[in-house]
């Protein structure tokens, strides 16, 4: 099934546990701990049922994966590494068309910013220069 890493609950000493899989079941006294690692028994929707491996809190139970826009468990890969955050994606902030004949305007050339392309007519032959300006 695999292993998973509670990653929420930094600021409240852990996640909340539930003794079955309803949110309505009952609470755990202790919450389990930020860090720990859990084996999967089972997944219910958003629900995991775990067995502690390390850390502290309950030895089994149900913990909540996402609670809205949160990830309090992440599944770990098989090496026990959680799986890599995709690389920043950058910020678009404006686009340029101009035709093959006009210059590139003076505020472009000397932008702070980086110019990721200033021109696709080399590899679409025919069609608008493109401009296109990006956050590094």
């Amino acid at each position: 099934m695999g292993q998973w890493k509670i990653v929420g609950g930094a600021d409240k000493g852990g996640i909340l546990v539930r003794k079955g899989e309803g949110l309505k079941s009952p609470q755990c006294p202790e919450r389990l701990s930020t860090g720990a690692i859990v084996e999967e028994l089972g997944v219910a929707g958003e629900r995991l049922n775990y067995k502690l491996v390390t850390g502290t809190g309950p030895p089994e139970g149900w913990v909540t994966i996402r609670f809205e826009s949160k990830i309090l468990a992440e599944r770990l890969d098989e090496d026990g590494g959680g799986r890599p955050d995709p690389p920043p994606e950058p910020t678009t902030k404006a686009f340029w068309t101009i035709k093959p004949d006009d210059e590139i305007p003076s505020a472009l050339q000397h932008h702070q910013d980086r110019l990721i392309c200033r021109s696709l007519s080399p590899c679409h032959p025919g069609t608008s220069h493109l401009v296109k300006q990006r956050l590094s």
